[in-house]
């Protein structure tokens, strides 16, 4: 039976394990040592994320973050927001709705925090992340050439915003 709960520091190795090996495709953006440091901001809070655990077993995470990432897009510059930064789950488990119900809790939290606005980015080709963020009520605000992160494809970054009511 799945379990959601948020990511503790002592998660952190088997989400880094759990993102560089079942997160590496042609669309995703991986650097290790950026993804250790981010996953390092757990400890202190200022990255958060949701754990999705079967049989006691890591077998998917979200991250996010509270911040001014997408200024461009907010009435103002200072509006707080929320920032989905990482999302995956075991190859052998897609296509089970668990990245839904991940990015579902990480809506729950953030507006019981107050947050309006919910961001997240992904490759403009990439057909799983399209379709995660279409199913959870996110649309498209943005699309931009990114060749330095997205070196495959269209080599285009989408910015998708999820508007809580």
């Amino acid at each position: 039976m799945l379990q959601l709960r948020p990511a503790t520091s002592n998660d952190i190795p088997a989400l880094q394990g759990l993102i560089l090996d079942h997160g590496a495709n042609e669309w995703n953006h991986l650097p290790e040592e950026e993804v250790k440091a981010h996953l390092a901001a757990i400890d202190d809070s200022s990255v958060r994320g949701i754990v999705a655990q079967e049989a006691g077993e890591v077998v998917g995470i979200m991250t996010y973050e509270i911040g001014t990432f997408y200024p461009e897009f907010e009435d103002s510059p200072d509006i707080i927001h929320g920032y989905v930064a990482e999302g995956v789950v075991h190859r052998s488990l897609t296509g089970r709705g668990i990245g839904v119900q991940l990015m579902e809790e990480v809506i729950r939290v953030l507006a019981g925090e107050g947050i309006r606005h919910i961001y997240a980015k992904r490759h403009e080709e990439n057909p799983f992340s399209k379709r995660l963020l279409e199913k959870t009520g996110f649309e498209v605000v943005a699309t931009f050439d990114d060749p330095f992160i997205r070196p495959t494809g269209s080599r285009r970054t989408t910015v998708c915003r999820y508007v809580v009511k």
